[in-house]
């Protein structure tokens, strides 16, 4: 388990950040597509706990994520976030399945990484919203690449992807890219 800690940029000009980061030294580290898969029981208690169950497919890896504590308010996104590798993304759908989960949200996006020494730096896009940022590491890692971006905190919100995609009034329980 690892203590994760983000905070997201919206509608951001992602030529001129890919830019300013080169310039930074961050390194580019991927541009992938991202299957993400969030599993709950027909009441949603894992929702209502604030709590998340994903499985994501990203290239030839599939990730079994729960996030505990994602709904506790801060100036700061937090959650305590247990991980593990799976073999098959098809195979663990359907296991949870089985076993009375169901996936009630299917989003897929695009997502370009960057490093900056411990820092993990995302440009989302999703096919209905305008492109985000999203700066995860330690809390003053975050504010100091923020600063260097030209951002302060009143440019940051602390939402989930659903909560963004809400927020515009998009379907926030399926985002798929057209094939």
């Amino acid at each position: 388990m690892h203590k994760e800690i983000e905070l997201k940029v919206l509608e951001i000009d992602v030529e001129k950040i890919q830019r300013k980061l080169i310039k930074l030294g961050a390194k580019k580290v991927e541009d992938c597509m991202i299957r993400d898969r969030i599993f709950d029981f027909t009441d949603r208690r894992i929702e209502k706990k604030g709590d998340v169950l994903r499985v994501r497919q990203h290239r030839n890896k599939t990730i079994l994520t729960y996030k505990a504590g994602t709904g506790k308010k801060s100036k700061f996104k937090e959650a305590d976030e247990h991980e593990t590798c799976i073999e098959d993304f098809d195979t663990i759908c359907n296991i949870l399945k089985h076993l009375g989960i169901e996936a009630w949200i299917k989003i897929d996006k695009i997502r370009i990484s960057y490093v900056l020494n411990k820092t993990k730096i995302e440009i989302d896009k999703y096919p209905t919203i305008p492109a985000y940022l999203e700066i995860e590491g330690s809390k003053e890692d975050i504010l100091d690449i923020l600063k260097k971006l030209g951002y302060s905190m009143k440019d940051t919100t602390t939402k989930s992807s659903t909560e963004v995609l809400k927020q515009y009034g998009k379907d926030f329980t399926k985002q798929e890219f057209e094939k």
